[in-house]
């Protein structure tokens, strides 16, 4: 590691720890600052450990995306020229896969984005693969890699245009944003009005949690985004519960989650859209304007991200980027698919609606429901046996949910339950459920990598439902021997 990556290293460190600092309850600051200490350090530990398993070594085609596009927006920084085809392009060569119907569609449009595809394209019609990305061509990143969420390219094309590091310098600085991890689901839990112990329990869950190490230890989006994510998160129900102070931040949280992960974004705008129409029909116009100004900023300034994307998009649905969201679309479920060894033939639970026999219909819920809640399966590593997978790094990460799994049923149970109803409450469930929702209905299930964005959350809901049917349990005990002394 050189000085300048040394220096990128201490500068992320203090910008997450500030935010850990700034977003923590007063009171609560010193503990969150402890967490994110020791969060980092497990982090690091758990790294480590998983880079020296067999599994580690199996390339994922996610990492060697990530690792191809960011060192080619490295290079367009640098003023360099970038072949689509040996970095993995995949929205330049969607471009070029349909440069015919590009051509005919931009022909006459004097759009910012037509103007740069036939400055780009040429007179490349006779070559055999796509041209060259030069620094004069002016795409937006989307366009280019072919995904709207980007941010963590960008994140590691940082790190190689500002350091000029290997990839192995970056997989370890994603221990930083996993260091949050302990942090928000410590918050979100507070937000959820948990005791201190209760919240104190919730960090440690996500302090010895494995699954944060087995994606940390790849060059992989999700820590990043889990910090995005849940922050975003921790800020909504900070805002629902405190009122307007910290709306800004989930302003600029929401734009952020964007670009990092689109889906997360529409779920958060869903969850409070339906919470801000639970606080009119309350007669709370305060808490319902508020949440409706963070919508409308939120889409707004996501809307400035994406201007870059869309600028010129004068050709509606026929345009070129119908192409390009075509084409990316496609590819992103098949990384999906692979990314973790997983069975590359799964479909989402629509498609296997549609292709079962009536008398199977029951069949499928089932094994969707199966997948969501114990897949990978762990005891897969005893019988028939470990036979090298990724997928296998993620069996003690199931092994600790499948543990927390009484204490979030428990907690659901009870925060849907009308007579108990909290808006703040409400909006985690809303935002989670739409997440379940868009992940099995695109893939059949939400579990192993899918879901790591969002543990913090589960395991603040299995701190609060653990420790109530702990308390049950114990006045339980404490009744049982009246209970026999009045039958005897």
């Amino acid at each position: 590691m050189n000085l300048k990556a040394f220096f990128m290293f201490l500068v992320c460190i203090v910008l997450v720890g500030a935010w850990a600092y700034l977003a923590a309850p007063s009171g609560e600051k010193c503990r969150a600052m402890w967490l994110f200490g020791l969060g980092l350090v497990a982090a690091l530990i758990k790294i480590g450990l998983f880079q020296l398993t067999p599994q580690w070594r199996v390339i994922q085609p996610d990492t060697v995306s990530y690792n191809l596009n960011a060192r080619a927006i490295a290079l367009h920084w640098q003023g360099e020229a970038v072949s689509p085809l040996e970095y993995k392009l995949k929205g330049l060569t969607g471009l070029y896969e349909h440069s015919e119907e590009t051509s005919r569609l931009c022909a006459t449009s004097s759009s910012p984005l037509c103007l740069t595809f036939r400055d780009w394209y040429g007179d490349a019609s006779q070559e055999t693969e796509p041209p060259l990305w030069r620094a004069e061509h002016a795409f937006s990143v989307a366009h280019v890699i072919g995904s709207t969420d980007y941010l963590y390219t960008y994140y590691i094309a940082l790190w190689f245009w500002l350091t000029d590091v290997t990839d192995s310098v970056v997989i370890f600085s994603n221990a930083i944003w996993a260091g949050f991890f302990p942090v928000a689901a410590f918050g979100i839990a507070l937000a959820l009005g948990a005791s201190r112990k209760v919240a104190l329990a919730a960090g440690g869950l996500a302090l010895i949690d494995p699954s944060a190490g087995a994606v940390a230890a790849w060059l992989l989006k999700d820590t990043l985004i889990c910090f995005v994510a849940m922050s975003f998160v921790y800020m909504a129900l900070r805002v629902i519960r405190e009122g307007w102070k910290w709306v800004p931040w989930l302003v600029f949280w929401a734009a952020l989650l964007s670009i990092g992960r689109y889906g997360a974004f529409i779920g958060g705008l869903c969850a409070s859209g339906a919470i801000a129409v639970y606080f009119i029909g309350r007669r709370q116009a305060q808490s319902a304007s508020m949440l409706a100004v963070y919508m409308l900023a939120a889409l707004f300034l996501s809307g400035i991200f994406f201007q870059s994307l869309y600028s010129g998009n004068e050709l509606n649905a026929e345009s070129i980027l119908a192409s390009v969201e075509k084409n990316a679309h496609k590819i992103s479920i098949y990384s999906d698919k692979v990314r973790m060894g997983t069975d590359d033939t799964r479909d989402g639970l629509i498609s296997q609606l549609k292709a079962a026999p009536t008398a199977d219909v029951l069949l499928v819920f089932v094994k969707s429901a199966v997948h969501t809640l114990f897949a990978p399966y762990p005891w897969v590593a005893i019988y028939p046996g470990l036979v090298g997978t990724p997928s296998e790094l993620y069996y003690p990460g199931v092994v600790l949910w499948v543990i927390c799994l009484p204490g979030i049923f428990w907690a659901i149970w009870q925060g849907v339950r009308p007579a108990r109803f909290n808006p703040v409450f409400g909006w985690l469930l809303l935002f989670l459920f739409s997440q379940f929702m868009a992940y099995t209905l695109a893939f059949g299930e939400w579990s192993t990598r899918q879901r790591v964005f969002a543990l913090p959350a589960f395991f603040a809901l299995a701190a609060i439902g653990g420790s109530d049917l702990r308390n049950r349990w114990r006045d339980f005990r404490k009744l049982k021997p009246m209970l026999v002394g009045k039958t005897t």
